[in-house]
């Protein structure tokens, strides 16, 4: 089954404040393990290595070390990731691999991640940002929904995939965009 895409475009990021000692950074020398940890624990990504680090995210294009961020906890412990990367305008910047720990979720520390690389990505020059989600994911969707993300429907089972996901976090519409950033249809739940 295809990912979920979503759309952002150029608005206001919200502001939030993390809590109990909690902090966020960017990448430094030597995080390829916690980055692997985060992202095996969060996300299911199988078993990386720190070559596989290396060249699948410090080496693709659009990837720079700023541009990978860690939330920490008080004991500096890495909590989850988040990525963006940058594109020439009139691409979107793509907000990727994106998790938080289990034993950290239902912390509030997902929209404060997920905004600190909307904000890098926009003093990039991007204008718009995309991201691919899987459906089974409903806490990040509401998540991505909460900052403005927008569902693109580009293809003919995306309507009845986004409706469900939709009913389930107590939507009744949503907007929509094309694969090509217009504007779409009204979704109705």
């Amino acid at each position: 089954m295809q990912q979920l895409k979503m759309w952002w475009k150029m608005q206001h990021i919200p502001e939030y404040e993390l809590k109990n000692g909690y902090g966020i950074r960017t990448y430094r020398e030597g995080d390829a393990i916690a980055w692997i940890k985060a992202c095996s624990d969060g996300l299911d990504t199988g078993s990386w290595t720190e070559e596989d680090f290396n060249k699948n995210m410090l080496a693709m294009e659009g990837i720079f070390p700023e541009g990978i961020f860690f939330i920490v906890d008080p004991a500096g412990n890495i909590a989850g990731t988040a990525t963006g990367i940058v594109k020439p305008e009139p691409e979107p910047g793509i907000l990727h691999m994106v998790c938080i720990r289990p034993e950290y979720r239902g912390k509030g520390l997902a929209r404060p991640l997920n905004a600190a690389v909307l904000n890098y990505l926009v003093s990039k020059g991007c204008k718009s940002i995309t991201l691919s989600t899987d459906d089974f994911r409903i806490p990040a969707i509401k998540v991505y929904l909460s900052l403005g993300f927008r569902p693109i429907l580009y293809d003919e089972d995306m309507s009845g995939r986004w409706s469900s996901i939709l009913k389930k976090l107590g939507f009744t519409e949503i907007e929509t965009f094309t694969v090509d950033g217009k504007e779409g249809e009204i979704l109705r739940v």
